[in-house]
């Protein structure tokens, strides 16, 4: 791990069963693109919908 500033920089993954379009719908929602931009503004990363069994 490596100490960047004040804030240490760690890996997340996070995992749903939930239906790949809903997941794509709920990303696209106006409800989503407001608060992402608090999300963009506050941190770094990689956000992938991965489509799968």
């Amino acid at each position: 791990m490596r100490i960047r500033k004040d804030r240490p920089e760690t890996a997340t993954c996070w995992l749903s069963s939930t239906p790949t379009t809903r997941r794509v719908e709920c990303y696209h929602s106006p409800e989503y693109q407001q608060a992402s931009k608090f999300r963009l503004a506050a941190s770094t990363g990689h956000f992938v919908i991965v489509e799968g069994a």
